[in-house]
This record gives structure tokens, C-alpha cells and sequence, in this order.
């Protein structure tokens, strides 16, 4: 359902992290089934959720895209972070002061007042929690919704050729 909505939208790319950061799926439009096999294939407990460290290399590794596109990052973890010193808040506060790139954040059966905080310094707000597929997917995409929407700064955010169309202008900035 994501992919079919959203994959002429959005890009997507993915890493892991467990005992290790593991940058797997460079950002593109074309790496939806590569994604999808490499979740089902993660092992899901490694004894490590190195949160702060897969933030820090995130960032630095989508700083790269976000003068292209409108470009987000999206943290899914099922546990607390544990055995590294980096602060998974600090870092995300980190990628929006240097980048300006927001953080969503997804709980899978996990809901602890951390992930609000990472998604707070992200500037989104606060977490989603997810227990069951169904759940998951409508998490998926109501970010996706999200992201995609067409938002005052003078580009084409839901890509289909226009800028900042159907925004209403006002007095404080150009479109609103």
C-alpha cells in the first residue's frame, strides 16, 4: 500500500542498527523491494540498539540529499538505546540545528517517553507506537502523508511539477 501510494512521491532508503550502524539501500526510487527483503531478513535482536549512533550517521549521510528534495528520516526501533555514548536526542537535535532535517519516530511495541523526546528535538512532534502490521502500515503512511505534502518553501514538495501550490498567502511570508 505504501509503495503503490507514495513511490512516485517519495524515496526511500534504508539502515540498520543493532551491534552496528549498516547503511544497506541508498536513497532512490527504485529500492522499495530491496527495503522490504532486508527488513524481513534483520535479525531482530543483536543485544545492541545503538540509536545514537545510526542518528549521527543518518544525518550525515542524508545531509547529502536535502538541497534536492525534501528529505526526512524516519527511526524504528523496538527497545531503549544501549552500549555507545552517543545521546539518540542530542543527535537528532543535532541533524535539525545542522541540516534541518526532521526525525519521525516509530515504536514497534515499544512506547517510552524517550522516543517523544527524539521526535520532539526532530521537530515532529512526538512518537508513533505501532504493536501489529495493520498498525504499522497506517503509521507508514500517515508519515509518508506527511512528508509529501506541499509546505511553504518555495519548492515542489509533493513532486508534481508545481511550487507551493494551493497554499493560501498571507502577510508574514510569501505563500502563508
Amino acid at each position: 500500500s505504501l509503495t503503490s501510494n507514495f513511490k512516485n512521491k517519495l524515496n526511500f532508503g534504508l539502515s540498520t542498527f543493532g551491534a552496528s550502524y549498516r547503511h544497506k539501500v541508498n536513497i532512490s526510487s527504485s529500492g522499495w523491494s530491496t527495503i522490504y527483503n532486508s527488513v524481513n531478513g534483520y535479525p531482530s535482536n543483536e543485544g545492541y540498539t545503538r540509536m545514537g549512533t545510526a542518528m549521527r550517521s543518518a544525518g550525515q549521510y542524508v545531509a547529502a540529499f536535502r538541497n534536492q528534495a525534501p528529505t526526512y528520516i524516519l527511526l524504528i526501533t523496538d527497545g531503549y538505546p544501549n552500549g555507545e555514548s552517543y545521546n539518540p536526542v542530542t543527535e537528532t537535535a543535532n541533524i535539525w540545528n545542522q541540516y534541518r532535517i526532521k526525525t519521525y519516530v516509530l515504536g514497534i511495541q515499544f512506547n517510552a517517553s524517550l522516543l517523544n523526546s527524539i521526535a520532539s528535538a526532530g521537530q515532529t512532534g512526538s512518537a508513533y507506537n505501532a504493536s501489529n502490521q495493520s498498525a504499522i502500515t497506517a503509521v507508514f503512511n500517515i508519515i509518508a502523508k506527511n512528508a509529501s505534502a506541499e509546505i511553504c518553501d518555495n519548492k515542489d514538495n509533493d513532486c508534481d511539477g508545481l511550487v507551493d501550490e494551493g497554499l493560501t498567502k498571507g502577510c508574514s511570508s510569501a505563500c502563508g
